[in-house]
Parts: C-alpha cells; sequence; structure tokens
C-alpha cells in the first residue's frame, strides 16, 4: 500500500507521534464485498489498512482482498481529481480550468435551470453506479433528482447485472444466499462463476468450511481454465453460448432416470397449472365460474376434479394431488377447450432428441457420460447449490439459460436448506433495507428510464408505456462513479453524449469518461465521508466513516447536491437540512422491519446483522413458511412484483403474448450468436471478458501497485488459434470486428479452449496498445420480451456483452 509515514511494527522509522488513531470503516466499490476495515491515520494520512475481523459471525472474519488494501494508492495517486474543473476546449482534448466550488456550482445550477425551463427536468438524467452501497451519498443524488422531477437511470440494468431469468421465474432480479450458507453444501456447480478470483473474501465458504470440512464436489462450468476451475474437482469446459443446451441435458437426464422431486414441484411451481390450447393461456377460476381471474387451478387426482391454489400460501391441503401429466377438453364460454399441465408441455420439450446428451454433448463440448454423471450427483447429494456468475446472463438469450438452470434446480428440489438453492451475485443494486424514507421525499420519485434508451438515441417501438421517454429527448447527463466509455458500449455512448448540451462527471479518479466530460465534480473515496452500506454477501448493517478527511477540495456527494439546490430552488433545499448521520438515523427508522432495533449508536461501535434468518438461504419466506412468490425487491412492493408472477409460484411457463409471438413461453436454447450480422456470425472467435483479479470494472485500472502485477492488457489464445495466425507469445496483436478494434498482447494458454479469446474486463485506454476496450462489443439491442412490463431494476432490458464474435491478427509494435 502507500504510505506517507512508516507502517507500525514494520520498518525501522520511529514510532508513529502519539496522535495516531485507529478507525473502523468498510469498503463499498462494486465488488459486494462490503469488508470491514481498520485505518491506521497519523496526521490526517492513513499507513496502515488491516481487515476489522469484528464481524460477530467468526466466519466472516477477516475479509479483505488486496484490492481494498491498496485503495491508498488512489487516494494518493497521481489520477487524483483535487479540483472542479470545467473545460475549455473540445470534448476529450484535454483542455480545463479549475475553479472554486462557487464558481462551478453557479454554473451548473445556471445550466440546470435553463434546460428545465426549455426542455423540462426530465430532460436531465442521473447515472450513478453501485447505489445498493451507498444508501446516503448516492441516495442524496437521487433525492434531488426526485425533488427537481430529473430522469434516472439505474445501473443495475444497464450493466447486465439484472438476471432476468430470475425475474421470469422467480419474480425478482436475482436471489443471493448469504455466503456462509455455501459452507453447508455437499454439492456445488459453479456456473460461470470464478468465486476464488472475484470472491475472495467469502472463497473459504467453498474451499474450508464446504470442501475440506463438509466433502463438497465442487464442478467448475467455464469455457476458460479460470483460478475457480484450477480449484475444482471437475471443469465441464463448455463452448460459449451453450450453458442453456447443458442445463437442459442435465433436465433431460433427471427427468429419464426417474429423479424428480415431485413434492417440491407440487408445493413451489407451476408445473401443475393448466395451459389453454386456443389461447397459450393459464386456466383461470374465472373460466371456470369458480373464482377470479388472478386465480389458478390444477386437475386434483385424489377429487378428479378441478381444485383452485390458494393465493395466500404455498401450502395445499395434504390429500390435494396435482396433476402433472394428463391433458383434458372442458367447456369454456360454450366452446370445448383443451387443457394441459405446464409440467407435460415441459417434459414433451426436454424429452426430445434435440436435448438428449447425445445430441448436446457435440454442441458444448461435453461428453455426454459427463453430462450425465454430473445431472445425477446434483440431484442425489444434497444439499446442492448453483453459483451462477454474470457471464451466462450478459447474452440476449440468457434469460432463457437462467430459466432452464432454475428448471433444473427444481426438478432435483435442491432448495429449502442451508446450502442448496440458485444464487447469482449480480452487483450491488440490491437493497438489504428499504430506502423510500430518504430517497424519496414526500413520495417524490424521480423520472425513471433505463439507460439502454438513452444509448440507443431514442425509445424502441415496443417500449413499455410506463417508461416516460423524454419528449425532447436527454439534454444533460450526471454520471457519478460511472466509467462507461470504459465499462459499457463506448462508441454508441459517446455518440449519445454528442448530442448533449451537458456531460457533468463526478469521481475521485481522472477515468476516460471523466476527461471526456464538461465539468468534473471531485468527490471524496469511500474513506472520507459517511455512508450506510449493505451487501447481498453477508447480512451485517456496516456504518462507513471518514477515516481522513476529504482529500484536496474534494466534496461528498450529500454536500454537493445541496448546494446546487440552494442555487436552483431554495424552497426544495430545505429537504438537506440535515447531516449525513442524521439522513443515516432517518434511514434506519424508516427501512423496515430489517433494521428494527438497529440504532446509530450500534453501527458506531461495528457491524449489525440485518432481522434476517441465520443463515440466510435465500427465498427465505418461500421456502421456510409458504409465503408466495416473489420475494420483496426493495424498496418496491410485493404487488407491483406479482403483475409479471401472477400464479405466486415459481413460473415456468410464460403466458404473455410477447413471449408466445416469440416462441418463448419455455426455457429453451437458443443459438446464441443468431442475432447477429451474417457477417459476424462468420468470424470464427467468441471473446469472453472475465473480471480481473486486479480491478473492481475499471476501478483499479491506474492503480500503481496493482498494475506492477498485471503489467499489461493481454488476450488468452490458445495455441492451436495463434499457429494458424503466425502469433507468438508476447506479440502485440488487433482484436477486431464490424464494431471496431483494439489492440493488446497475445498471452498463449491452453487454459482457454480453442475458438474463445479471454480479455479481462475494464482496462482504460490509456494501457492499451491502441482503441477502445469496448470498441468491438455487439451494439445495444433491447429483447421485446424485456419490454412486457416495467418495474426499475427488477423486470427492465438486460445486457448482451458476451454475444460477440472477433478474429485476432498479429500487428507490429
Amino acid at each position: 500500500m502507500a504510505t506517507r509515514a512508516g507502517v507500525p511494527g514494520r520498518s525501522s522509522s520511529p514510532p508513529p507521534p502519539e496522535g495516531a488513531m485507529i478507525i473502523r470503516t468498510t469498503d463499498s466499490p462494486n465488488c459486494t464485498g462490503a469488508c470491514g476495515w481498520n485505518a491506521t491515520v497519523v496526521n490526517d494520512v492513513i499507513v496502515d489498512l488491516k481487515p476489522a475481523a469484528d464481524y460477530p459471525c467468526a466466519e466472516y472474519n477477516p475479509r479483505g482482498c488486496l484490492r481494498g488494501m491498496s485503495m491508498t494508492h488512489l487516494i494518493y495517486g497521481p489520477d487524483r481529481i483535487q479540483r472542479p474543473r470545467i473545460r475549455t476546449g473540445p470534448r476529450g482534448s484535454g483542455q480545463w480550468r479549475e475553479v472554486t466550488w462557487d464558481e462551478v456550482l453557479d454554473h451548473l445550477a445556471g445550466e440546470m435551470k435553463r434546460l428545465s425551463d426549455t426542455y423540462g427536468p426530465e430532460s436531465m438524467l442521473l447515472f450513478n453506479q453501485v447505489v445498493g452501497t451507498s444508501y446516503v451519498q448516492k441516495g442524496a443524488q437521487i433525492r434531488m433528482a426526485a425533488l427537481l422531477g430529473m430522469s434516472f437511470a439505474t445501473a443495475y440494468d444497464y450493466n447486465g447485472d439484472i438476471a432476468m431469468g430470475f425475474t421470469q421465474t422467480l419474480g425478482i432480479d436475482s436471489i443471493e444466499c448469504e455466503t456462509k450458507s455455501w459452507g453447508h453444501a455437499k454439492y456445488a456447480l459453479l456456473w460461470s462463476a470464478n468465486i476464488f478470483q472475484t470472491r475472495i473474501p467469502d472463497a473459504h465458504f467453498l474451499t474450508k468450511e464446504a470442501k475440506q470440512q463438509n466433502g463438497c464436489k465442487i464442478v467448475s462450468i467455464d469455457p476458460r481454465c479460470s483460478q475457480t476451475a484450477k480449484g475444482s474437482d471437475l471443469w465441464l469446459p463448455v463452448h460459449p453460448g451453450t450453458d442453456g443446451a447443458l442445463a437442459l441435458a442435465m433436465c433431460h437426464t433427471i427427468i429419464e432416470e426417474g429423479l424428480v422431486d415431485w413434492e417440491f414441484l407440487r408445493t413451489f411451481t407451476d408445473l401443475s397449472t393448466l395451459i389453454r390450447d386456443d389461447t397459450g393461456m393459464r386456466l383461470r377460476a374465472s373460466d371456470l365460474g369458480r373464482g377470479g381471474e388472478n386465480e389458478f387451478v390444477v386437475w386434483d387426482e385424489t377429487t378428479a376434479d378441478f381444485f383452485v391454489l390458494p393465493s395466500e400460501t404455498l401450502a395445499l391441503p395434504e390429500a390435494v394431488r396435482p396433476a402433472f401429466r394428463g391433458s383434458r377438453t372442458i367447456t369454456i364460454g360454450g366452446k370445448a377447450v383443451k387443457v394441459t399441465p405446464v409440467y407435460e408441455l415441459l417434459e414433451d420439450l426436454v424429452m426430445r432428441e434435440a436435448y438428449k446428451p447425445e445430441t448436446v454433448a457435440p454442441l458444448c463440448d461435453i461428453p455426454a457420460a459427463t453430462i450425465r454423471q454430473v445431472a445425477r450427483e446434483y440431484a442425489t447429494t444434497k444439499p446442492g447449490i448453483i453459483l451462477i456468475g454474470m457471464g451466462i446472463n450478459h447474452r440476449l438469450h440468457g434469460d432463457l439459460t437462467i430459466r432452464s438452470i432454475l428448471l433444473l434446480s427444481a426438478l432435483a428440489g435442491q432448495y429449502g436448506t442451508a446450502g442448496s438453492g440458485v444464487s447469482i451475485y449480480s452487483g450491488q443494486h440490491h437493497f438489504r433495507i428499504d430506502i423510500s424514507g430518504f430517497w424519496y421525499p414526500d413520495g417524490k420519485r424521480p423520472n425513471l428510464v433505463p439507460m439502454h434508451y438513452f444509448a440507443m438515441g431514442g425509445p424502441t417501438e415496443t417500449i413499455h408505456p410506463k417508461i416516460k421517454y423524454p419528449k425532447s429527448g436527454f439534454k444533460a447527463l450526471f454520471v457519478s462513479h460511472a466509467n462507461p466509455l470504459v465499462t459499457e458500449f463506448s462508441g454508441p455512448f459517446k455518440d449519445a453524449i454528442d448530442k448533449l448540451e451537458l456531460f457533468v462527471a463526478v469521481d475521485f479518479s481522472m477515468s476516460p469518461t471523466c476527461e471526456y466530460a464538461d465539468v468534473v465534480l471531485p468527490a471524496p473515496t469511500f474513506w472520507e465521508k459517511h455512508d450506510l452500506v449493505g451487501t447481498g454477501c453477508h447480512p451485517y448493517l456496516q456504518l462507513q466513516q471518514p477515516v481522513v478527511s476529504p482529500q484536496y477540495d474534494s466534496k461528498s456527494e450529500f454536500w454537493m447536491v445541496r448546494e446546487l439546490l440552494k442555487r436552483i430552488d431554495p424552497e426544495k433545499a430545505r429537504y438537506f437540512e440535515m447531516t449525513e448521520l442524521e439522513a443515516i438515523d432517518l434511514l434506519l427508522k424508516t427501512a423496515g422491519k430489517e433494521t428494527e432495533g438497529i440504532t446509530l449508536k450500534q453501527l458506531q461501535q461495528g457491524p449489525v446483522r440485518l432481522n434476517v434468518h441465520d443463515p440466510e438461504i435465500g427465498l427465505d419466506d418461500q421456502l421456510l413458511h409458504k409465503v408466495p412468490f416473489p420475494p420483496r425487491a426493495l424498496p418496491f412492493k410485493v404487488e407491483q412484483q406479482r403483475e409479471f408472477l401472477k400464479t405466486g409460484r415459481m413460473e415456468f411457463y410464460k403466458e404473455e403474448p410477447i413471449y408466445q409471438q416469440l416462441g418463448e413461453t419455455l426455457p429453451h436454447w437458443r443459438p446464441t450468436f443468431e442475432h447477429l450480422s451474417d457477417e459476424d456470425q462468420a468470424l470464427p472467435l467468441s471473446i469472453v471478458t472475465p473480471h480481473s483479479k486486479w480491478r473492481v470494472h475499471s476501478t483499479h485500472s491506474n492503480n500503481p501497485l496493482l498494475i506492477n502485477l498485471n503489467r499489461k492488457p493481454i488476450v488468452e489464445l490458445n495455441p492451436r488459434d495463434a499457429l494458424k495466425r503466425g502469433i507468438r507469445d508476447g506479440d502485440p496483436v488487433e482484436i477486431f470486428n464490424t464494431n471496431g478494434s483494439y489492440r493488446v498482447w497475445a498471452l498463449l494458454t491452453e487454459t482457454i479452449k480453442p475458438g474463445v479469446v479471454c480479455v479481462d474486463h475494464g482496462w482504460w485506454d490509456r494501457y492499451l496498445g491502441k482503441g477502445k476496450y469496448h470498441g468491438v462489443h455487439t451494439h445495444q439491442r433491447i429483447k421485446p420480451t424485456h419490454e412486457a412490463y416495467y418495474l426499475p431494476a427488477v423486470y427492465a432490458p438486460g445486457q448482451h456483452w458476451k454475444d460477440t464474435r472477433v478474429d485476432v491478427k498479429k500487428v507490429e509494435d
């Protein structure tokens, strides 16, 4: 780490002065770790960082990694933004003048009032990252947007973190058990999940507790032999984009070998509900004159009659035995209508030749015997857990893949105990508490619009009517702690920025996105401000507090928006007549049952466990207490989610017209690259872009310590693919397709499959040989099924970064 004074006990320099302090805080980058740290501070300088190791649950001690421990290299680094800047030359020219806060705030307030008066406040768009780790600072920005009537784009869905396969099946965009639960597993499928590299503080729950103490078998499914695959019992080098077919071949095996958990299906799924052959819709109680439009019926084999499923509980009377097979013809409105259980439709699909392991084997490049072996072991070894990484979700048809994996877990009944279920740790959006009391003053909310439409330059024809795209389009963009010109569709995103009248970036480090802004505002790092932090990885609420003063002339986001509002509308500024600690206190008092009894004073003493099950297993209320699906996606009401999960059960059949129109009522596999142009489909290589061990997305790209360990961007290339192109290890190469190109250096390795190349995610432009990291990735599009409903960051458009084909060629240095 970077130090300005000798580290106590580690050097021959004199001991620190008597004024040395040890301050407990937590970090909150977009890694979901939320690790507690003890910072040793001398003369307002951090001289040492150690894990706090003070979680009441001993298994969580210690937490931390080299990325967190080396954060001082960014706090005191050369790219630190020291003072506000206003652009004086063309965008991206690097021509700036440093100004005072009064000048920059006066300038911004004037521009915001002009844009609001001319185009409407909704023409100004806020885009901030990782709001789930920053209930106060990022929340303050959203509170301002709500008060002014601005638009707000949730980063979660634009990042591709939203897992629509979960939403479609469970009514919530992702499910996470606390990582302590992993340690109870006896079988673990790590599906595109590089836990040992991207979940360093929690990896021991698999390697020590699950593997060493519980005899867990770990299976890694990944096209490259990742760090996790190297530590697994079995590695399945699946061909990119064929994961859905692999999951369905495993489902085929479970059905074929009689390993289905019928009791689980009976209680928790929609597989016994009936589908009308005339409309493709579910049979309602209202169709039979036995109940309402949102009540559903099954055929009860005990009474040989229809049974209306209860809507207030998942529990069924013991005597009721729903039929999973057997079509019946009934009369509805004087017309004969055939109805069939969902399970029979699914079984008919899954048991076709297309999903036999022998058929899927050459597609996935996994032997049929191995597919059968893993399916059998997973279904018969309990508890078994599936941990999903984001690689399979970052595809246009990633929703179908995840629906298929969820079907696999349901058929096996791998739910309801610690060490079971399916979890996807997909970014820091999920709120541990209801933040409405602070974020939405007097119930006011900003105008929510997915960022996809900004990047595309306008709405699609199928945009959901709940999404109010501004009539005049977007005229201003405020980006906070985000780096979309590196991590997103950099070309189209830049084109969209070029149409703006104002582009503002808030950050602590001068990223490539900041370099293209009109105005740059210096913010503190999370070591220099107060916040309230939660995470899906563990159930502890933590107080983030400044261990040193805000460096240089940086100001907290809370301070920035308060001072802006004083200039824009002093009446609205009264909503910020509080301190940051008072905002935390407000959150604790209004956040719901999860924080009942938790006080600021307690948090000042250390982490406090939220009022949740111990351990959290994921879907706790549904699996343990038979509460209907979906679990609540805070801050929304469950009733809002029930709009797209009407049965209150795991839904493997989607009846909406757009699903019928696109042939996606049931989970199935679709060729991954079918939506690309013929020219792109003809390119010979798939590219994967996993998270780096040395970065959190693009954060730490410029960290001197970590650059010393990860010296240059490389592309992993199988020697057979390299030989065809005359490429040797270490050669400078260009990755290219019809969208663009960039240059890196070749690393020849057998750990990557032939036909696949790999570049770590999030390299800043300055470190590449040439070009932009995201320059080759498929351009933005939206799947129409993702527009059937709209609930921000819960039912919203996803992403498809990985649906990219490329080629590689050698270039001269």
